[in-house]
């Protein structure tokens, strides 16, 4: 019974690898040498890499979706001229007073 499911879980990433290894080929735009040489070498794991990472990225940009983005980490390159009053504008006198002009 073990070697019959192994032998099911091999066919299965087979069929895994080829489709991701044919969408690299006819869909893949962006790095595709890149991703070509990721998925043949590494296998499985290079096709599961590739259908996580790339092929998701595209199909959200091609859907029209927008990348979840984590926020803004304050940037401290000019602190001393400048303030982040938290709302994520900066202000030139450092006063909890945004004065964002949008």
């Amino acid at each position: 019974m073990f070697i019959l499911l192994m032998i099911a879980m091999g066919v299965l990433l087979g069929i895994f690898w080829l489709w991701m290894f044919i969408d690299v080929i006819i869909k893949q735009s962006e790095d595709k040498i890149v991703w070509l040489l990721v998925v043949f070498f590494l296998n499985a794991l290079g096709a599961i890499l590739y259908y996580f990472l790339a092929r998701k990225k595209r199909l959200a940009a091609a859907s029209g979706e927008t990348p979840r983005m984590e926020p803004r980490q304050a940037s401290y390159a000019n602190a001393s001229t400048s303030t982040n009053v938290g709302c994520g504008h900066w202000n030139e006198v450092g006063s909890a007073f945004c004065g964002a002009r949008l």
